[in-house]
């Protein structure tokens, strides 16, 4: 029997991020601090063993856009 997949959405951590803490971290502090929420999503999923997990990231670029 195949196992229920959890897939996980999130954009590519970037210095561009977190715009509502700018005021308050450098473009890197907020690059490293969305890392750290991934990374630990990433961490506390593989625990669960249920679920087969799924990571699917987008990019800030829109690679497909037309003019």
């Amino acid at each position: 029997m195949q196992k229920p997949a959890l897939v996980i959405m999130a954009k590519i951590p970037s210095s561009g991020g977190k715009s509502r803490l700018q005021e308050l971290l450098t473009p890197r502090q907020r690059e490293q601090l969305q890392w750290a929420f991934l990374l630990d999503i990433l961490d506390k999923t593989q625990k669960i063993k249920e679920f087969s997990v799924f990571l699917a990231l987008t990019a800030f670029l829109n690679l497909l856009k037309t003019n």
